[in-house]
């Protein structure tokens, strides 16, 4: 059965393609990603660079890439902090279980261009990463969950390898969070008129429905689905005729083996009916004598 497509109005934030889509849009990208950024830091954002679904391949074609869905980089006080922020609705057990380690795969990707030749392990960016779901991601009920590396004999050891990580479930308990950063969360899940909650997400509001109606958008969201479309269909052919070649060959061992089974039968009757013909033969012997 098909997948119905969902119209482009219908689409959330929490959308990959209407996130990604707002992330890099030339007018509203930087001001969504500074208002984004600043919620989850609780701070004010430098300068900030945007780059679109940003590719890191396998090493060759056995190995797995990734594509981060908004990569941005900003500069402050001569630092450079690098950050990859990833949207993700998929609810399937295995995929919930392995987020943490899908956050270690995409830290090493961009960790593994993250230095020049030669250059000093120092010089390594720092590294933000968030993952924004509809759902509980690790299994505590909260709305934030703030990830860092630590030494387990000694908790309160500074080790700082430059690297955060956020989980941020937009339905989990809001303890400790600002209500501007509650309000966001929600209007990711839900982005209607109905949540927007304040003058900040109305701007963001004016924002995403601008971009829900922009023409070129329509078209590359059409395109991505009749892609994906396609793919499905594929996957589906290429599943249902795996099935019938599988049915086909258990069909084929069945007769194979219901063959075999009525040849041994035959054999079995041939050598009984030998049997009762050399019996009968020695009776008749044994009358003669008589």
């Amino acid at each position: 059965m098909a997948k119905e497509r969902r119209k482009l109005e219908e689409l959330n934030l929490v959308d990959n393609f209407l996130f990604g889509t707002m992330v890099t849009h030339p007018d509203y990208g930087e001001p969504f990603s500074r208002y984004l950024l600043k919620l989850v830091l609780n701070r004010e954002v430098g300068k900030l660079k945007i780059f679109p679904q940003f590719p890191y391949f396998g090493t060759d074609t056995n190995f797995h890439g990734a594509i981060l869905d908004a990569y941005l980089e900003e500069e402050e006080g001569g630092e450079t902090t690098i950050y990859d922020v990833e949207p993700e609705q998929e609810t399937h057990e295995d995929i919930i279980r392995a987020l943490p380690k899908r956050m270690r795969f995409y830290r090493a990707k961009m960790d593994g261009r993250g230095l020049r030749t030669g250059e000093d392990y120092g010089k390594l960016r720092n590294m933000v990463m968030i993952m924004i779901t509809p759902f509980d991601p690790l299994g505590y009920g909260r709305m934030r969950y703030t990830v860092r590396n630590t030494c387990i004999e000694v908790p309160g050891m500074p080790y700082d390898d430059g690297v955060t990580m956020f989980f941020l479930n937009t339905r989990g308990e809001p303890e400790g969070e600002t209500e501007e950063l509650q309000q966001f969360l929600k209007y990711l899940e839900q982005s209607t008129i109905e949540n927007v909650a304040s003058e900040h997400l109305r701007q963001l509001h004016r924002m995403v429905d601008v971009v829900k109606h922009d023409e070129e958008v329509a078209i590359r969201y059409m395109r991505l689905w009749e892609e994906e479309e396609r793919i499905r269909r594929k996957a589906l052919e290429e599943g249902i005729e795996k099935g019938q070649t599988l049915e086909r060959e258990n069909t084929e061992k069945e007769k194979a083996r219901a063959d075999a089974e009525k040849n041994r039968a035959d054999e079995l009757e041939k050598q009984n009916a030998e049997l009762l013909a050399q019996l009968e033969q020695l009776k008749k012997i044994g009358n003669n004598t008589v």
